[in-house]
């Protein structure tokens, strides 16, 4: 989940180490370039520590590009697809405008909806690999701390806390494979050929089985 009512994340969940190993060694082999035998076989602590220390990096640029009220749509276009290379956005052949779009819509959603009010506990991905203190103030992680208003029947107000590095995660694993099924990227026509056949092949056998009952 990305949201929790009055108990914070633990420390596995900032690290999300709910999110299956093939995703995380997906997610950084795809960060790094590298696919090779030596990055299989790595143990996951540290390949999923490359995918923390990433994300940290992709929450620092967030913020300031939010928190300084940049214009995603004047950043110049070579900065602009380095951006987006970091967060998997898009492939070589992206527009401008398709990349400004993105990234904009990036940032929209790595920020917690402004109607919760959130607490970003589990913001800081420096913080979730050293265990420090779980529950951040604006002053440690950038983003304004503050309660929801309580229901009318509460008696205590209720702090709703937000794990954006989940949220990363789920946003990086999005645009990659949105980059993978874009026509226009040369270095995914192999895999879209592979899933393509895959799935002809299986309905072809789905056929022949059916013919051979009737």
């Amino acid at each position: 989940y990305l949201f929790r009512t009055n108990v914070d994340f633990s420390r596995d969940e900032k690290r999300v180490c709910q999110v299956p190993p093939c995703i995380v060694k997906g997610l950084v082999n795809s960060l790094t370039g590298s696919s090779g035998l030596l990055s299989n076989f790595a143990p996951m602590v540290m390949t999923r520590g490359r995918l923390m220390g990433h994300i940290q990096k992709l929450e620092q640029a967030d913020n300031f590009i939010l928190y300084s009220s940049v214009d995603v749509g004047t950043i110049p276009p070579r900065l602009l697809r380095e951006a987006c290379r970091d967060r998997l956005i898009g492939t070589p052949k992206s527009t401008v405008s398709e990349l400004h779009t993105s990234l904009t819509e990036w940032l929209t959603l790595v920020q917690p909806p402004p109607t919760t009010n959130a607490i970003t506990g589990a913001s800081s991905a420096a913080e979730a690999n050293h265990g420090g203190d779980s529950k951040l103030t604006a002053s440690t992680a950038g983003t304004p701390t503050t309660t929801v208003p309580p229901p009318p029947t509460s008696a205590h107000p209720q702090t709703v806390y937000y794990n954006s590095n989940l949220a990363r995660t789920a946003l990086l694993s999005y645009y990659g494979l949105q980059g993978l099924r874009d026509d226009r990227n040369e270095q995914s026509a192999m895999p879209r050929f592979l899933f393509a056949t895959s799935g002809s092949g299986s309905h072809s056998t789905t056929t022949n089985e059916k013919r051979r009952k009737k």
